[in-house]
């Protein structure tokens, strides 16, 4: 729980949809004593419902640098707290740092602890900085701080998120879809007697759609009860479309495109028997074990959202961009309605239990805490 009169700036690039609940949840914990600077990006950043913020704050990019303008300290002071966006990248969120930590305001690094195939001499450059920058770091997932402590780092100071999604608009959407409800709708789609694999995503080469659409041309997958439903659009839409063609599976495609509203999404969610990610999986996920569909990934884990994964509990893995372990595996996580039945109810118990979003308020107010803590001891120390 929040204590002191400390103020709190968090600064970040943009805020999208799924940070209202998060950034709102902060403020009442804090109430005017926090706020969020960012820019305002057409069609990404969001207005928030309780927190004060201000969007005026624009990216400028250069190579694979950037800038954002306007950010600074003025009204805060010794025991104040700082968030910044924990990426080397961001040149004015690392001066931010600097000067904050000189003027005895505490740094919370926020951010991932390392990027999927990174650099290792990028990852060790950012690594020392970010040790040197921060008071306090505040991991997306628990793996980061398990990564630290593996390198040999003192992690009194490290913190973990547990990064996840806002599971109100689910648990209404589940509330309002009844099992007749949802029958109608499968009738009415065509659905009854399909096995249904769902994935959803911008398409963009990082989902690696293209390998779900060569598994479905495989066996066992190749059989006209089995239809892949691709909820999102993207860049990449028209050469999956073009491959599927090739391929000869198009009929066995739903493209949905991209759906907004949690109400609309629901129905195909709890229709699928399964949900797929070929690539590094980001918080898609949260909503497939929210929605009890287990999940077939690759057997990397190259993502931070990927350590949810059980494998045999919340879904199977299958050997990375192997389309045929895929397609094997996703018919061996349909074709065992019992099995398949335990994933879906334990998918939902770690998706609502783990990562809730009372808890990811809740760690990242005791990291705010933590800095806060510092900054104040070495006030204290300055004065005496």
């Amino acid at each position: 729980m929040a204590t002191g009169n400390f103020k709190i700036r968090i600064f970040q690039p943009l805020v999208r949809a799924y940070r209202i609940a998060l950034h709102d949840g902060l403020a009442a914990h804090y109430g005017d004593r926090i706020e969020l600077w960012a820019a305002d990006v057409p069609g990404a950043s969001v207005p928030l419902k309780r927190m004060r913020y201000d969007y005026n704050h624009p990216m400028l990019r250069f190579g694979p640098f950037a800038w954002q303008r306007g950010l600074n300290l003025k009204g805060l002071s010794k025991g104040d707290v700082v968030i910044i966006n924990g990426d080397l990248h961001q040149l004015s969120s690392l001066l931010i740092a600097i000067e904050a930590r000189l003027k005895g305001i505490g740094v919370v690094w926020w951010g991932l602890h390392k990027m999927p195939n990174q650099n290792k001499f990028f990852l060790a450059v950012r690594k020392r900085v970010m040790m040197r920058l921060a008071s306090t770091i505040l991991f997306y997932n628990k793996s980061g701080i398990e990564w630290l402590k593996s390198e040999g780092y003192d992690t009194s100071h490290v913190f973990a998120t547990g990064n996840t999604i806002d599971q109100a608009s689910i648990k209404a959407a589940l509330a309002e879809w009844t099992d007749e409800r949802l029958a109608e709708f499968q009738q009415e789609e065509g659905l009854i007697g399909h096995r249904v694999i769902l994935t959803c995503s911008r398409i963009i080469e990082k989902q690696r759609l293209h390998e779900a659409i060569e598994a479905l041309s495989k066996k066992p997958l190749a059989r006209e009860d089995t239809l892949l439903v691709v909820i999102g659009d993207g860049p990449l839409k028209d050469d999956c479309q073009r491959l599927a063609e090739r391929l000869g599976v198009s009929s066995r495609i739903r493209w949905l495109g991209a759906i907004f509203d949690e109400r609309d999404m629901a129905p195909w969610f709890l229709s699928a028997k399964a949900f797929t990610y070929p690539g590094p999986v980001g918080l898609a996920i949260l909503k497939a074990l929210s929605y009890g569909l287990p999940a077939v990934l690759n057997d990397t884990h190259n993502s931070t959202e990927a350590e949810i994964m059980e494998n045999g509990k919340t879904g199977l893995l299958f050997k990375e961009h192997d389309t045929e372990d895929l397609a094997r595996t996703l018919d061996e996580l349909m074709s065992d309605e019992g099995r398949r039945e335990k994933m879906s109810e334990y998918s939902r118990k770690v998706a609502f239990e783990n990562y809730s979003m009372d808890m990811m308020i809740n760690n990242f107010s005791a990291a705010i805490e933590d800095a806060a803590s510092q900054a104040a001891s070495q006030v204290k120390g300055a004065s005496e």
